[in-house]
């Protein structure tokens, strides 16, 4: 931008203010010639963004907790697609395992100053064989190729211009479920109907029978191998009876 604004004045100063006349034509056509150049350059630059590459930037794998009691044994992801296929969520989930509340991510910001970078972000989700719920962003970004195509053609932006950005959210198969707005309501009001002491001694048979299983398969097992053991079933059995009752 500086230099732009140098080669400009040095244009107006050579062919205006030189009194002679072979180094008024001389200098004039030099200045006027780069600044033809750095006018062609600009121009490439926001249309091709030579100058430039694309360079991906992957943040580090952070885990998420469920959006659901601290108390309930299955872990649950509210996700709400934003429009229809178009594989892009608004999720509710915990950021920290001593959260409170649940807090709502990927709400895409309407403010005119971030409205492009929300376009250019797609948040999904997927289900997988794994022991953590995580999410990770993927970003891809145009960068100055050198610090020199930068003090040419910045224009006073960030170093970094956004192509385009993808968070996902991976969650466990077997100890997560995915809902909807709607479904976490049904399921909210079917789980408070189920809340009854027949329930709850039923799964505490369950449960009994599942650790005896363990201990003669696993004679050796320590108490607390044991109780990793049972709350990772309580997690799965939990996971099921949710999917049964929202018909997934």
């Amino acid at each position: 931008m500086i230099i732009t604004i140098i080669l400009t004045l040095c244009v107006f100063v050579s062919w205006l203010l030189i009194p002679h006349k072979v180094t008024r034509y001389i200098l004039g056509s030099i200045f006027t010639f780069a600044l033809l150049l750095m006018i062609v350059g600009i121009t490439a630059n926001m249309t091709h963004h030579w100058g430039m590459e694309k360079k991906v930037i992957t943040s580090d794998k952070k885990e998420i907790y469920s959006t659901g009691s601290k108390d309930s044994p299955a872990n649950m992801l509210i996700a709400n697609e934003i429009g229809k296929k178009t594989n892009n969520y608004i999720m509710v989930y915990k950021n920290h395992s001593d959260d409170q509340k649940a807090q709502t991510h990927f709400k895409p910001n309407m403010d005119k100053d971030q409205l492009s970078e929300s376009v250019k972000h797609q948040a999904t989700y997927k289900v997988k064989d794994t022991k953590k719920a995580t999410k990770q962003t993927r970003k891809e970004v145009w960068v100055w190729k050198s610090d020199i195509y930068k003090s040419l053609f910045s224009f006073g932006h960030n170093d970094q211009e956004l192509i385009k950005k993808v968070t996902v959210v991976t969650v466990p198969k077997d100890t997560w479920v995915v809902l909807d707005a709607e479904e976490a309501k049904q399921l909210q009001n079917s789980q408070q109907k189920q809340n009854n002491a027949g329930t709850q001694q039923e799964q505490k048979k369950v449960m009994q029978q599942l650790a005896s299983n363990y201990k003669k398969q696993n004679p050796e097992a320590s108490q607390q191998q044991v109780k990793d053991y049972l709350n990772h079933q309580k997690q799965i059995q939990a996971t099921k009876q949710i999917k049964q009752e929202i018909g997934k």
